[in-house]
């Protein structure tokens, strides 16, 4: 974090607010649930992709945006709570990977610049999630249950269609 600061205050002074937007509080935080809550979704489901994603202000509590990320980051919270309680440690450390290396870009990009989403901030949380996937194949495939064995193959193959798809019709632009 040392470095990064020092670099931050090589290039744009030390200024904690960019020129880019000017978020009051109550916004900051808005804006860093709401904003953890994309990456969340973008992980997850990164289509369409873009080079700028529009970011708007939001100044209220009862925004969609923010209620949805709310439950998504309570979710994920309740599934990693979920894994503690049944010691099962690699979803935890799955999560904290996650969250230790998105956090620096939520809390200290917000109003540094319009490109404060961005795919390739996932890069090194998406390790968290591959480290995830790996386990509860694995943990599905421990099963003797031959429904959660066949709901774990269905949701799999449903997972690499959609994926398919996407990348599928992508190809064309490269």
């Amino acid at each position: 974090m040392a470095i990064y600061f020092a670099l931050k205050a090589s290039v744009m002074g030390f200024s904690s607010v960019g020129s880019a937007a000017q978020f009051a509080f109550v916004e900051g935080i808005y804006a860093r649930v709401v904003l953890f809550g994309q990456y969340l979704a973008k992980l997850f489901y990164p289509y369409p992709l873009s080079i700028v994603y529009p970011f708007e202000k939001i100044d209220t509590f009862f925004d969609l945006n923010v209620i949805i990320s709310l439950v998504m980051i309570a979710g994920t919270a309740g599934a990693a709570f979920f894994a503690l309680r049944k010691n099962h440690p690699v979803p935890i450390f799955s999560f904290l990977w996650f969250a230790s290396f998105i956090a620096p870009v939520i809390l200290f990009l917000i109003g540094e610049s319009e490109h404060m989403l961005a795919e390739r901030f996932l890069f090194l949380p998406s390790v968290g999630l591959a480290l995830a996937g790996g386990y509860l194949i694995s943990f599905a495939l421990r099963q003797k249950n031959t429904r959660v064995l066949l709901g774990s193959l269905m949701m799999l193959l449903l997972f690499l269609g959609v994926s398919w798809t996407t990348v599928f019709a992508r190809n064309s632009e490269w």
